[in-house]
Order: C-alpha cells, then sequence, then structure tokens
C-alpha cells in the first residue's frame, strides 16, 4: 500500500497498480489540510502492537494519527483529543504544521514525528505517545519534545521555510532540506540533539535547484544507500550517498512512458528497497507529478495553473541502471520493520600503544555512553577490562586510556554505542625491555585530498604491530566531497569534515578504518593539516597562508596574536586532529584564553615519532 495527502482532499491510499483503496476525510472541504504522511512500523501500545500513518495537519497545526489494519489495510483514527491543539502556537493557517517524517529511536524504542514549520524557521520533534483503552480500544497523542531553529540568513524567517526531510532510521541523523536558501543541513535525530547541524549540500550547487523538496533515503548494506533529493526547480532528483560525507552522485529525471507523461514540479517522494511483487521486485520509487498531463488549467490570481496532478510509480532498477555507474539494487539487506544501527561510522582505532598502555577511539552518531572492552580472546570470553566515554556530539569521537597491560600481548576490544552497534578491532603491546622478537610496522603520509586510499588494504591484512601516520592525512587546503564548495577549512566544523572523510567508506571501500581495526598508530601533523607550508612561530601576515597557495583569496590567520600558533584556525585544526586520532589527550594552557580554550592540543612531530620508532625497534 502507497499512501499520499490531497491536502484539502484528506488521505488516499493505492495498490502498486495505482487504484484507490480508500479516502480518509474526516472533515469538510477546508477544514484540515493534510500537507505530509509517514508509517511508523510496529508502534507499541498495551500489549498490541500496530502500524500508524502520522499526517501534518496544516491548516490546524496539529498531527492526525491513523492505525492501518493488517489484514485489510483500511485505516481508523486514533488521534488522542490530547493531542496537541497547535504544535507552533498559531492558528492562521499558514506558519503551521507542514513537512512531516517519522522516526524510531533504537536507544529508547520512543517513537517521534518530525514537523516543519509553513512559512517560518522551524521544525518540531514531538514524541508519540500511546494511551491503551480498558479494551483493544486505544489512542495515540503526541508531546514536542524539542524544537530546532533553521538558520535565517536573509534575516526573514519565511525564506528559511523547510518541507522536505526525511530521518535515517539506521544512523539517527535527521536531513532538512530549505527549499530557497542555504541547502541540505543534518541533524542528530535523538531528542536531546540540539540545534547543532552539519551542511551536507549547499543550494544552488550540485543538482539542486530550488525549490528543495522532498528528502528519501535508500537503504543498502551495512550503512551504505543513498540520500534521494527532489530539485523542483529543474525538475530532477538529485542522488547522494547515504554513507561517508554524503557525496554528490548526479542527478535524474523521469520521463514519459507510452500513455503515461514525464514527472514535473515534484513536490514529494519516498523510495523503498524491499521486493514488492512481481511489478517491482526491485523496490519501488514513489513520485508526486505536480504537473500532469491531461492538464486542467484554472485561474489563480492573474495567472492560469495546471492543477491536475497525481502519483508515479517507478522500479528502482530503472533508476539504478540509468546512472554510467549503476547504483545499487540490494532489495534484502535492509527491513524497514527492523532496521539494524550502523553507527560506529568511522570505525575503531587504536593508538599510542606501549608495553603497558594505549588508547582506544571511535565515533557514533548516537549521543550517549561508549563502552570500550578487552581481552586476549576473540571471543570476549574473558573480558580484561572496561571504560566508557560519553558522546556529548555526534561530530566528535570519543577515546578512553588504557593501563595495566601486558608487555608483548596481542589484545582485542570491542566498541558498543548508546544505540548498540558494536565492532571490534586489535592492538599488540610493545615487548618487554630487553626482549628480541621482531617488529613488523609501517608507514604512510602525504595522503592528499580525498579516500579511499586503496593501497591501505595492504597494510590492513597484515596485522601490523603499529603503523607510523606521518600528516598531511587531510588537505585541509583543497575542496573535497567532505567540505563541498569550500577550499580551505577555517572552522572546527570543517576540520572535523575533514577527518571523517578520510575515515569514512567511499566508492565502497573504506580501507583507513580497516586499517585502524587492525593496527595501532602513532601519529604527527604537518602543514597540510591546515595550510601549505605554514610557519606556526611567525605572525599572522608573515607566513605563507591561503592566498599565497591560492587555497583561497581571503587569509586565513586574522587573529590579533603574535604567533600563528595561537591563532584561532590553528587551534581548531589540531583540536579536530587530535579528536580524530587514537592519540592521548596532550594538552598546554594558554592563560590569556578563556578556560573553555585552554585545550589546545600539543603533538607529537617527526623527530619525536623517530625517536618512538627507534625506541620500539630498540627493545
Amino acid at each position: 500500500m502507497v499512501f499520499g495527502t490531497l491536502k484539502d482532499g484528506g488521505l488516499v491510499s493505492f495498490d502498486l497498480a495505482g487504484n484507490i483503496l480508500e479516502t480518509f476525510r474526516p472533515a469538510d472541504f477546508g477544514d484540515i489540510r493534510y500537507n505530509n504522511v509517514d508509517v511508523v512500523y510496529g508502534f507499541e501500545v498495551g500489549d498490541q502492537t500496530v502500524d500508524l500513518a502520522v499526517l501534518s495537519d496544516r491548516e490546524n497545526d496539529t498531527l492526525a494519527i491513523l492505525a492501518i489494519d493488517p489484514d485489510s489495510g483500511t485505516i481508523t483514527d486514533v488521534t488522542s483529543p490530547d493531542i496537541p491543539a497547535t504544535i507552533f502556537g498559531v492558528d492562521d493557517g499558514e506558519a503551521t504544521a507542514y513537512g512531516l517524517a517519522t522516526y524510531t529511536s533504537p536507544v529508547t524504542g520512543k517513537s517521534y514525528a518530525f514537523v516543519t514549520q509553513a512559512d517560518g524557521n522551524l521544525v518540531a520533534q514531538l514524541e508519540l505517545i500511546p494511551q491503551a483503552g480498558a479494551t483493544d480500544a486505544f489512542a495515540v497523542t503526541a508531546e514536542v519534545v524539542r524544537t530546532i531553529e533553521l538558520p535565517v540568513p536573509t534575516g526573514d524567517p519565511v525564506d528559511s521555510q523547510s518541507e522536505g526531510l526525511v530521518i535515517d532510521q539506521e544512523l539517527g541523523l535527521l536531513y532538512v532540506a530549505l527549499e530557497n536558501e542555504v541547502g541540505i543541513l543534518r541533524f542528530s535525530a535523538e531528542p536531546d540533539g540540539g540545534n547543532d547541524f552539519t551542511l551536507v549540500q549547499p543550494i544552488d550547487r550540485d543538482g539542486l535547484v530550488p525549490d528543495i523538496e522532498g528528502l528519501s533515503i535508500y537503504y543498502g548494506a551495512n550503512g551504505s544507500g543513498y540520500l534521494l533529493v527532489n530539485s523542483q526547480g529543474d525538475s530532477s532528483y538529485a542522488v547522494f550517498t547515504r554513507d561517508g560525507t554524503n557525496e554528490y552522485l548526479g542527478n535524474f529525471v523521469v520521463g514519459a512512458n507510452g500513455d503515461i507523461d514525464q514527472v514535473n514540479e515534484s513536490d514529494g517522494l519516498d523510495v523503498i528497497n524491499v521486493p514488492l511483487g512481481p511489478s517491482f521486485p526491485n523496490g519501488l520509487l514513489m513520485l508526486q507529478d505536480g504537473a500532469n498531463d491531461p492538464q486542467n488549467p484554472v485561474q489563480d490570481d492573474e495567472q492560469l495553473e495546471n492543477n491536475s496532478t497525481n502519483f508515479k510509480f517507478v522500479p528502482w532498477d530503472s533508476v539504478a541502471n540509468a546512472f554510467p555507474n549503476p547504483l545499487q539494487i540490494d532489495p534484502t539487506s535492509f527491513d524497514p520493520r527492523n532496521p539494524q544501527v550502523f553507527s560506529l561510522v568511522n570505525g575503531v582505532g587504536s593508538g599510542d600503544v606501549s608495553q603497558d598502555a594505549v588508547v582506544l577511539w571511535a565515533r557514533s552518531t548516537f549521543l550517549g555512553d561508549v563502552t570500550f572492552e578487552y581481552a586476549t580472546d576473540s571471543s570476549f570470553s574473558a573480558i580484561l577490562g572496561t571504560a566508557t566515554a560519553t558522546v556529548t556530539d555526534i561530530n566528535q569521537p570519543v577515546k578512553v586510556d588504557i593501563d595495566g597491560l601486558e608487555a608483548g600481548t596481542e589484545y582485542v576490544y570491542r566498541v558498543t554505542d548508546a544505540a548498540g552497534d558494536t565492532e571490534t578491532g586489535r592492538f599488540v603491546t610493545a615487548a618487554s625491555l630487553g626482549e628480541s622478537t621482531g617488529l613488523t610496522f609501517g608507514i604512510a603520509g602525504d595522503w592528499q585530498q580525498a579516500p579511499p586510499y586503496p593501497i591501505l588494504t595492504s597494510a590492513a591484512e597484515r596485522n601490523l604491530d603499529f603503523l607510523v601516520k606521518l600528516g598531511d592525512t587531510i588537505y585541509a587546503d583543497l575542496e573535497t566531497p567532505a567540505t563541498p564548495g569550500v577550499s580551505q577549512a577555517r572552522t572546527l566544523e570543517q576540520f572535523r569534515a575533514k577527518h571523517s572523510e578520510v575515515l569514512s567508506p567511499r566508492l565502497g571501500l573504506s580501507a583507513t578504518a580497516d586499517l585502524y581495526k587492525t593496527t595501532s598508530i602513532f601519529a604527527t601533523i604537518d602543514d597540510h593539516e591546515i595550510v601549505d607550508n605554514f610557519a606556526g612561530g611567525a605572525a599572522p601576515g608573515e607566513s605563507p597562508d591561503a592566498p599565497d597557495i591560492g587555497s583561497s583569496p581571503d587569509p586565513l590567520f586574522t587573529d590579533d596574536v603574535p604567533f600563528v600558533n595561537e591563532t584561532q584556525a590553528y587551534k581548531d585544526a589540531l583540536q579536530a586532529y587530535q579528536e580524530y586520532h587514537p592519540i592521548q589527550n596532550r594538552v598546554y594552557d594558554t592563560p590569556d584564553d578563556p578556560p573553555h580554550r585552554r585545550q589546545a592540543p600539543t603533538l607529537p612531530g617527526r623527530r619525536a615519532l623517530v625517536a618512538m620508532l627507534l625506541w620500539w625497534c630498540w627493545i
């Protein structure tokens, strides 16, 4: 079954041949306005489990909630009379509930509806709350648990309106498309995720022509797949990778097929990968056609408008095979009723290993505790120790210091995040002083530009004792998919994105993350971690800077401080480097800095790493 909203006409359900099964309109024309609909699978009410269709009612600034009969597919209104009378506190039928997407948290099992605001810049997250009755009767209410403020670059919230949004159910990430300004933003979908966001793609770039409307996700295996974006301005659909840096892959249009006209001025879409009978054995893409043929011109103010619209069904394999490098066709990996988590997106790692200590590292897309366990047997039958770190920012990795280890021993470790995703790795401690046991290590540096660095697969397969990572592991002064349109990283967010990119899957390969799982590292920065040939001990203006190498016409080091290594850009670059490597948190204090900035990391240089290497070889 496919559900689609008819605005003032209510809700309609279709079979896969496009036949109308049921129309739901509980009020007179104009008294309701159902704008968007999404489905919640397996919602628990007492001892019942039901599927829900959740709708945004733009006319009344609230939700409508319908139960779907599992046998007949008929719908029953289960909206509680306790449902909020208004979500955004207005009743003008304008700045009211607009776009909608649902999410069930793998951390708590609670279900939510995200609702955008028409003619405004707010997004509300509402928890769906069951109300069991004395018999099988039940109702569902909702409660606003979080309000997100979208950026307003023009100063007018109307310009920051959003309708299209989607939640990655496996990664716990919310994508929001601002229709005419900014672009696509990514947030944490958890209710304590806050207002912090990452700009995934700016508008008017890489296939996005305003208005930007619907968003949907095609799920592949192990966190792979695609983010689909409705580019209404040119009646096309942009495709970005779901994993890694949401890299742009291209656009497609849906043309005419016999008596079926092409799709134009689309206002929304949805996609599913699972087999849906003989007509759609490889999944289904569903599109709203905003300019259907034959046309039905009607007067709209001083213009004529075609008010004939409908929905188009497209086999997913038709889309996938239209690309020069075909997209995935994976009808078996994802189960929408039981999504799995793949939230340790950059893998796990170990570093700064010695005879009795190591640093363990991970990054999760879920807030909450991350547990690190270590043992000497791969079955973890005898866990030797446990440590915990807490994710407070989904873009900031966590790490723990482990000591009391035995020299010359191979260890395995297991990392589990708040959503239950688990990854394992290994490391080897140095031999006891005076023992000669042999040594196998690797050295890498000057990585340049974007991953996947396939040569590293050979290192990951060799179970090295350690790897020396000699800097230039990012090129902060080059544009890569992690920072589209940005040729010189300048902010902590941008430096973090560059480092995450190195450890993220690309083109089906994640060689760096695979290496980290098997091999402990020693690491140091080089110049491209900030900008080519910079001099930290020089004054701003006297060091090579972004304009000198052409990465940007604007200087990077502009702070009124004596040295480059006291500028904010330098501190942010080193903080991101320290965060994204399994290395010790060695810091120095700068008395003139406010307390929250007295954590600028200091990292060993190449000379110190050579000393470490000689020490390992000697023992």
